[in-house]
């Protein structure tokens, strides 16, 4: 694999135990050299965030099927913070009883239930949630949602999610976002994966062995990316080497909730070779993974 995509941004892959994370923790403060030798390491090779020079109005995030519900409650939650967000194979924000029980989830968001559409989570319900959070203040003002972009990935293949289900999500951001330019959505005869132009086997297959990846002749990040930042993204003229991914203690983001928060205690960090120069801007962007893919 290469760094294909120019001003590749910055990645943090967060890691949930299946949270209460504040994204601004991550963008600011002054900027540090980025090389690797200048970070905090403990003795197992993990290392301390430092301060990173990013473009801090454009942070995006994305999420694979539960890690895209996750982002989702990122987003609507600090709606200041990210330009956009990008899900795939997933269901959508609020969907479930929200009790914290698997089994009542899969009930009522997934085919594992097979119940019918009345029974789903209803869209106009968790708009009411969204708006009750905001008046509380436990959650910042939706307006700040409007004009962001949104990028839907789903398959008519997904054996966990129907295409409606997964696509409920167009329903309860639309008014929220109020442009339909914003919004783009991609459903392609796929299963639950992350789509991949040259990794993978077919598409509408089962690629749990293979990460959930599978070849479907495009590629998600470069897709999704490309929709979120625009001309900022754009594949690069020349090969280049990916750098490796640096474990991260994440558990300091999280240290004063109480509670059960199911996030793992450690992330993946990635920094392309561009911003370990100092004085270059970079994005910055936020994964999220889905459930049976943790470190």
């Amino acid at each position: 694999m290469v760094e294909f995509i120019f001003s590749f941004p910055i990645i943090l892959f967060v890691c949930l135990s299946c949270g209460n994370v504040r994204g601004n923790h991550y963008v600011t403060g002054s900027w540090q050299n980025p090389n690797p030798s200048n970070f905090q390491h403990n003795p197992q090779g993990i290392v301390k965030l430092a301060p990173y020079k990013v473009h801090a109005e454009q942070v995006t995030l994305s999420g694979f099927s539960s890690g895209g519900s996750f982002a989702q409650q990122l987003q609507i939650s600090y709606s200041s913070l990210f330009r956009g967000i990008a899900v795939f194979s997933h269901t959508y924000y609020k969907c479930g009883p929200g009790n914290g029980v698997e089994k009542d989830y899969d009930d009522v968001c997934t085919t594992l239930g097979n119940f019918p559409k009345e029974r789903y989570w209803d869209v106009n319900r968790a708009q009411r949630e969204i708006q009750r959070y905001a008046s509380q203040g436990l959650i910042e003002n939706p307006s700040h949602l409007q004009g962001k972009k949104l990028y839907v990935y789903t398959g008519t293949h997904n054996f966990l999610f129907t295409t409606d289900q997964s696509l409920r999500i167009i329903n309860l951001y639309e008014p929220l976002i109020k442009n339909p330019l914003a919004i783009f959505t991609r459903v392609q005869a796929a299963n639950l994966t992350l789509p991949s132009d040259t990794f993978g086997g077919s598409c509408a297959e089962d690629s749990s062995k293979n990460f959930f990846i599978a070849n479907c002749g495009i590629s998600g990040p470069y897709d999704a990316l490309k929709f979120l930042l625009g001309d900022s993204i754009r594949k690069a003229r020349r090969q280049l080497p990916l750098q490796p991914l640096l474990l991260f203690d994440q558990s300091e983001f999280f240290t004063n909730v109480t509670g059960q928060h199911g996030m793992d205690t450690l992330g993946y960090l990635y920094i392309p070779q561009r911003c370990r120069n100092v004085g270059n801007r970079c994005y910055l962007h936020f994964y999220f993974h889905g459930c049976t893919l943790g470190r």
